[in-house]
């Protein structure tokens, strides 16, 4: 739970037993044993939580499940709480757990798939607690587009940025594929994963169009630049073009992660009609 800020909100007693899936006489209780930190407390019937008593939650309920005593318990808990730094951090500065949430979901997203991501996995992998996860993301669909309007968002800049560097409109288009191909080809992988999702989950047809049609217009700019140089045909429908290259990009990215022999270099720069596929009906 975060505000539009990225600063991590308050949980009442019952966001807390949501979240954690504890009961609130458990979690009063462990807060009288001293197996909890205590709640700041706004009145006689209100406190409020943060993602540390989630944390604490937990270890909590897997001490217990270990057949542990509530006063082994209690000495565990107030031993953590006096090393407990890098946990306070989280709450300090939550749009860095975010990134780092984002970092490790892209990547085993991209890897994995998404059936066969966990929310528990990508915690794991940031170092958080299962439960920690859903102060920011209420569930794995919401992170996993997320995911995706992050690394476009910084793909288009980092393509608008190269792309000044280059004068001459071929030039651009392959620079484009180099960039797309070297620093985002799990952006590819995640685009496959979405193609699945779509399939099963109607509701996610328009986010999948989105997507595509945002991709494919970056590129279709740049084809209508060289329409206007002659080096494309007048005739040419520029978005099947665009699209046709964005299937390219995807085959360059399956071919480089099943077969070592080539390269981003090697597959932009050896064909430079690999770049644009057109109908040429003008030499007729």
């Amino acid at each position: 739970m975060a505000d539009k800020n990225g600063v991590a909100k308050p949980l009442r007693v019952s966001d807390l037993e949501r979240i954690s899936g504890v009961n609130r006489s458990s979690i009063h209780y462990y807060v009288r044993e001293g197996l909890l930190t205590e709640p700041v407390r706004t009145g006689k019937t209100m406190a409020y939580y943060s993602s540390v008593h989630l944390e604490e939650l937990e270890e909590v309920r897997r001490l217990l499940k270990e057949g542990y005593p509530i006063s082994f318990i209690k000495k565990i808990m107030q031993d953590n709480r006096e090393n407990r730094d890098s946990v306070i951090s989280i709450d300090e500065k939550p749009e860095d757990r975010k990134d780092k949430i984002l970092d490790k979901a892209v990547d085993l997203f991209s890897r994995n798939g998404y059936h066969k991501t966990r929310m528990s996995d990508i915690a794991e992998a940031v170092g958080i607690s299962r439960s920690a996860i859903y102060l920011d993301y209420s569930s794995k669909k919401t992170l996993f587009l997320e995911c995706i309007d992050r690394v476009l968002r910084s793909m288009l800049l980092d393509i608008q940025k190269d792309v000044l560097k280059v004068d001459d409109t071929l030039g651009k288009i392959e620079k484009t594929a180099e960039v797309v191909l070297k620093s985002y080809p799990h952006l590819l992988e995640i685009l496959r994963v979405l193609d699945d999702m779509a399939a099963e989950d109607p509701s996610l047809a328009p986010k999948r169009k989105e997507i595509y049609e945002t991709g494919s217009s970056v590129i279709e700019k740049l084809l209508e630049a060289g329409k206007e140089q002659g080096l494309i045909p007048p005739d040419t429908d520029l978005t099947m073009q665009a699209f046709i290259l964005l299937g390219i990009a995807q085959g360059y990215a399956t071919l480089m992660s099943i077969n070592d022999h080539y390269s981003v270099d090697d597959l932009v720069s050896r064909d430079k009609s690999v770049i644009v596929i057109v109908p040429n009906n003008s030499s007729s």
